[in-house]
């Protein structure tokens, strides 16, 4: 016989980590392994979830009835303050929920429940969602069918563990315990190890298969799609049958159901202000809520729930230095490996700098948002198009070979420290395009299909 996966105290520590967003990727898979071996482990981790949830609750308002009025308290700062914790209480109690549901449904079947079709999934969080047509209460089974998620975002946990992340206006449709389809709309999948192989079609007979990862997927209603890897891999296969193996270096963009490939390969090898700051490569890649600058906690953010725009989503970009928005003296030197189109974001607030266009920079006409960091009264907010405080307009070079550029300063010809919304510019890189379009699957590019 084999003894218990972890003792008590160990359990205790392990949950508490996982309730505080502080476990790492071995540690949940243990503490899943737990979960599913022993009703035991399941009852207590409910007992833990509620006593964490209620006293973060607590405490929270605790702090802010002392910090703020009555009437402080009615502002969308006190409300962007406390919901991050509400949400995490309603993610706490409902994950606990449904492993002591399922898990506990898997194994102790009953005459009462031979006659119910089966529940293939559970919704597990929601933030200002609005259902249209009949809406699933948060903890509830869900049955194979449809979400229609009018506005706001869902979250739905599948039988296999794996995750997805809806946003509003969304269809979903779950099909079977590992699988589901998005008609429209956006989503964010998490797949941990017992749900690989999970399944997302998308219209147009594409679908995606999990090959241990997290992805986003984007759908509108002519049925083309948009899917990006954030970390691990997928294959892709599109209606001609053929198959792509994407990574993070690598998003797809499928248009009536042929794929379209696109580079996302590093192209700037380098970079190196005028000064002693130690403006840098960011660690992983454009996406919301990715700190812009080094000396900040500001963030990027798409300006409204549609999400990033497709050219900028998953980009090589560099974090400036905000110490330096009054250096009017300000050179940043790139070192490109490769041709690159240069995407900088400035401030929309002031007048571009004289040197922008002569470049040879164009306006795209689109946009990003930068969310500012949290103070007394608000916090950062989370997710495409929430608590943006400034607007910065996208501008584009194409750089037609690997070599060195130099970008001057944000300052505007003429401004004085004086003028306002003074914001060091951000700066993105992808692979150059010579035709401007994404790359077709059956060119030259490093994909390669999956053995």
């Amino acid at each position: 016989m084999t003894g218990p996966i972890m003792n008590l105290d160990e359990f205790h520590e392990t949950a508490t980590r996982f309730l505080d967003g502080m476990i790492d990727h071995a540690g949940h898979e243990r503490f899943e392994q737990a979960l599913r071996s022993d009703r035991m482990y399941r009852d207590l981790y409910r007992e833990l979830a509620q006593t964490h949830a209620e006293l973060a609750w607590l405490t929270r308002w605790q702090v802010m009835a002392k910090d703020q009025t009555p009437l402080d308290a009615q502002t969308t700062g006190g409300f962007r303050f406390v919901k991050p914790l509400m949400i995490a209480a309603a993610v706490a109690l409902a994950v606990s929920l449904w492993f002591a549901i399922a898990l506990d449904r898997n194994t102790t079947p009953n005459a009462s429940t031979a006659q119910t079709p089966p529940s293939v999934a559970m919704l597990t969080n929601t933030e200002n969602a609005v259902f249209a047509g009949d809406t699933p209460q948060l903890g509830s089974n869900l049955q194979a069918g449809v979400i229609r998620l009018a506005s706001g975002k869902a979250q739905v946990m599948f039988d296999s563990a794996a995750v997805v992340d809806l946003t509003g206006p969304c269809e979903f449709e779950m099909t079977g315990p590992n699988h589901g389809k998005l008609i429209s709309g956006r989503l964010e999948a998490y797949v941990p190890t017992s749900a690989h192989g999970f399944v997302v079609d998308l219209p147009n007979r594409v679908s995606v298969k999990d090959l241990g990862t997290r992805f986003k997927i984007r759908a509108n209603s002519e049925g083309d799609a948009q899917v990006f890897v954030i970390e691990g891999a997928i294959e892709v296969t599109d209606r001609t049958g053929a198959q792509w193996r994407l990574t993070p270096e690598l998003s797809a963009m499928c248009v009536q159901g042929v794929a379209h490939l696109r580079s996302l390969a590093g192209c700037i090898a380098s970079v190196q202000a005028n000064n002693d700051l130690a403006y840098q490569i960011a660690p992983q890649r454009l996406d919301e809520d990715v700190l812009a600058y080094i000396d900040r906690d500001y963030q990027w953010n798409a300006v409204d729930a549609s999400g990033l725009p497709y050219e900028l989503l998953g980009a090589q970009y560099v974090q400036t230095a905000l110490a330096d928005k009054t250096n009017t003296q300000l050179t940043v030197t790139l070192s490109l490996n490769r041709p690159t189109t240069l995407f900088l974001f400035a401030s929309e607030d002031i007048p571009i700098p004289g040197w922008l266009t002569r470049m040879g920079f164009v306006a795209t006409g689109l946009k990003i948002g930068l969310d500012l960091d949290s103070t007394a009264r608000q916090s950062l907010g989370r997710g495409a198009g929430v608590s943006i405080d400034r607007r910065f307009n996208v501008w584009r070079l194409d750089v037609n070979e690997a070599g060195t550029i130099t970008l001057g300063s944000h300052w505007p010809d003429g401004g004085n420290r004086a003028t306002p919304g003074l914001y060091v510019y951000g700066i993105a890189a992808v692979p150059f395009e010579p035709d401007g379009k994404p790359t077709q699957s059956n060119t030259s590019i490093s994909a390669q299909p999956p053995h």
